[in-house]
């Protein structure tokens, strides 16, 4: 029984780490390639990011972050209501480059913080 005991706890311990390891990585890829422009709880440049995780579909998010310009030049109507209403500048001329694990990541990250 000592033995069990000593084991669910280190267990818990493991995935407690684990789990705070990994919101504190997507929160850090988060920061460093949208938090210039957006915050969750308030807008910077950008309009502020909680709430869009369960209000925009899942597609649309993934290809927004991946390349907006080129969906605001297929006038995707959400797309360019957005560049209009923040008068944003492209996200190509920021030098942003995502990878999909960095796209899993921002989107974790969004979806953590979704209320």
């Amino acid at each position: 029984m000592k033995y069990f005991l000593f084991f669910i706890i280190l267990l818990f311990s493991a995935c407690s780490i684990f789990f705070s390891s990994r919101k504190k990585n997507s929160k850090q890829v988060f920061l460093a390639n949208c938090g210039m422009c957006h915050g969750i709880d308030h807008n910077v440049v950008g309009p502020k990011l909680r709430g869009v995780y369960e209000n925009r579909d899942k597609k649309w998010l993934q290809a927004y972050i991946l390349n907006a310009d080129s969906m605001y030049q297929a006038k995707d109507s959400l797309t360019v209501a957005l560049y209009n209403k923040w008068r944003f500048e492209p996200h190509n001329k920021k030098n942003i480059s995502i990878n999909q694990k960095e796209l899993k990541q921002i989107l974790r990250y969004l979806k953590d913080n979704k209320q």
